[in-house]
C-alpha cells in the first residue's frame, strides 16, 4: 500500500518534469549544443590522440606533439565555443533582471 502511495506522489511531478523540459526543449530556451559540444570534444581528444599514435610510426617528435598538442587544441577550441553560450546564458539572466 505505501509503495502505491509513493508512486502516485511520485508520478504527477515526474510528468511535470517532463512536460516543462519539453517545453523549454521545443521553444528553443534550453540548448542542447553546448552538451553536443562537450561529447564532440571527447570524441576529438581520442582521435587526436589516435592520430598522433600512428604518427609516430613515421616520424616520432611529429607523433608525440599530436599527441599531447592535439587534444590540448580540442579542448581549448571546445572552450571558446562554450564561451558564447556561457555569454548568452549571461546576457539572458541580465535581460530579465
Amino acid at each position: 500500500m505505501v509503495a502505491l502511495k509513493l508512486q502516485s506522489n511520485f508520478l504527477p511531478k515526474t510528468i511535470t518534469i517532463i512536460y516543462n523540459n519539453m517545453k523549454e526543449f521545443l521553444k528553443y530556451e534550453r540548448m542542447i549544443t553546448p552538451g553536443l559540444l562537450k561529447f564532440l570534444s571527447y570524441i576529438g581528444m581520442v582521435v587526436a590522440l589516435i592520430i598522433g599514435l600512428f604518427t609516430m610510426t613515421v616520424d616520432v617528435t611529429s607523433g608525440i606533439a599530436t599527441a599531447i598538442l592535439g587534444p590540448i587544441g580540442v579542448r581549448v577550441y571546445t572552450e571558446l565555443m562554450l564561451i558564447i553560450f556561457e555569454i548568452h546564458n549571461e546576457l539572458k539572466k541580465a535581460n530579465l533582471k
